[in-house]
C-alpha cells in the first residue's frame, strides 16, 4: 500500500514561529528574537493547537473503524520493527485522539506528519524525535474490525492471515468457528481426530479452501487415505 498526502502534522516550533510572526505583523514587537522568545513563553497556543490535533486525529480514527492494527518500522535508533491492536476509548473525538496518540507513539517530544495509506481509511504517520531525527520512523495504520471474528472475537492479522480475512469478510465469522457451527463437530462422537478427519473427507471435494485452513489451524499432516 502507498502512502498518500499529508493530512495532520504537528510542529511545534512550526507552531511558535507562527506565532512569533503574527507578533511581529501586529507590531507587538519588533526584534524577531524577542518576538520568538515571547512566543515560546506561551503556552497556551500550543495547547489549543494540541486539543485542536487531537481532535481531528481522533475524527479520521472514529470515522473509519473502532479496532486498528499498527506496524511500526525503523522504530529509534535500533529501527526496531514490530505491531499493536489499538482499540479506540474515549468520550468524543479529542479523548480518542489523544488517547491514541499516547498509545502509538514514543513518550518523548516528537514531530510528526499524519498520511492518508492504502485505500481503506487507512492511516501513515512519519514521526522525528531525538532517536530518530530524520524520519526514517514510520506507523501504518490499517482498520481492523474486518479481520475479527464475530463467534469467538479473535483479530487476524498480518498477511500470513490473509485467507482468513478472506473467509472472514464472505462468512463472518474465522474457518474455526465455522467449522465447528456449520459441520457440529462439537457434538461429533467419538474422538475429536475421529471427527476432523470425517469432517475432511466430507469437505475434500466441495470446500477444498476449508480444507487447506482446516489443516494449518488444527496442525494435522496429511496422512495416506485421508486427504
Amino acid at each position: 500500500m502507498s502512502v498518500g498526502k499529508k493530512v495532520l502534522s504537528w510542529d511545534t516550533r512550526q507552531i511558535v514561529q507562527y506565532l512569533a510572526d503574527s507578533l511581529i505583523e501586529s507590531d507587538e514587537f519588533t526584534d524577531e528574537d524577542e518576538a520568538f522568545q515571547a512566543a515560546c513563553e506561551d503556552g497556551d497556543i500550543v495547547s489549543l493547537e494540541w486539543e485542536s490535533l487531537c481532535w481531528e486525529f481522533g475524527k479520521l480514527l472514529s470515522n473509519v473503524d473502532t479496532i486498528w492494527y499498527i506496524e511500526v518500522s525503523n522504530f529509534g535508533w535500533r529501527a526496531l520493527s514490530g505491531d499493536q491492536v489499538l482499540h479506540l476509548d474515549g468520550r468524543d473525538n479529542h479523548e480518542i485522539g489523544q488517547g491514541a496518540l499516547r498509545e502509538i507513539l514514543p513518550e518523548t517530544d516528537c514531530t510528526f506528519h499524519v498520511h492518508e495509506y492504502g485505500e481503506n481509511g487507512g492511516l501513515a504517520i512519519q514521526n522525528f524525535h531525538h532517536d530518530s531525527p530524520y524520519g526514517r520512523e514510520w506507523y501504518y495504520l490499517t482498520p481492523a474490525s474486518d479481520a475479527q471474528c464475530e463467534e469467538c472475537a479473535k483479530l487476524f492479522l498480518g498477511l500470513e492471515n490473509e485467507k482468513v480475512r478472506k473467509f472472514i469478510e464472505e462468512h463472518e465469522v474465522c474457518p474455526e468457528c465455522y467449522l465447528w457451527t456449520e459441520y457440529s463437530l462439537e457434538g461429533a462422537d467419538g474422538s475429536a481426530e475421529e471427527a476432523i478427519w470425517k469432517l475432511i473427507l466430507e469437505i475434500k471435494e466441495a470446500r477444498p479452501e476449508l480444507l487447506e485452513i482446516l489443516e494449518r489451524w488444527i496442525g494435522i499432516e496429511r496422512r495416506g487415505g485421508g486427504a
